[in-house]
């Protein structure tokens, strides 16, 4: 178990499945079963991992303003952030300080048809998450997404075992 738990910490690839397997084996080692995992955001697209990895061990899941893990959403990814290996390797090497302003502008960026409050929100949001952000945190999460998108897509049939037992919670 030790040597698990060292790649999730060391691998900046696959830390996903990583993770999940090694929740897993704790799970079992301290004989927890059907389990009802709750994930927010990117814990709901590690939730739908989990699930699709070990469907007949999850008891139920919440979703909370969360992403698919489709191989519509996951193709999305891929092409949006298609620079995201170089990008990784710039936040690893440049001046971060001076980039926090450039990444907020660019999570701005997701933004379509939303009303000027929102927009307001959206920015103050930004600002408030980069404010205190570190280089290292941020090229943690940046390898999260890195990893998010060489996933396998997660199908309907990954859910069959858990029908009736999905909430999905989505913001107004």
């Amino acid at each position: 178990m030790a040597h698990h738990f060292y790649e999730l910490q060391s691998n900046g690839r696959a830390v996903f499945l990583n993770f999940i397997y090694f929740v897993n084996i704790i799970f079992d080692r301290i004989g927890v079963t059907q389990p009802i995992f709750v994930g927010a955001s990117d814990g709901g697209m590690v939730v739908q991992i989990y699930a699709q990895k070990y469907p007949k061990e999850v008891g139920g899941i919440i979703l909370i303003s969360t992403g698919g893990m489709d191989a519509a959403t996951l193709k999305s990814l891929k092409k949006k952030y298609f620079l995201a290996p170089l990008m990784l390797f710039y936040m690893k090497h440049c001046n971060y300080e001076k980039l926090k302003p450039k990444l907020i502008r660019a999570g701005m960026g997701h933004i379509r048809n939303e009303s000027k409050e929102e927009i307001a929100y959206a920015q103050e949001m930004f600002e408030t998450i980069f404010k205190d952000h570190t280089k290292e945190k941020d090229v943690h999460i940046s390898g999260l997404l890195a990893d998010l998108m060489n996933q396998t897509p997660v199908t309907e049939s990954d859910f069959k075992e858990l029908e009736g037992k999905i909430l999905l919670i989505l913001p107004d």
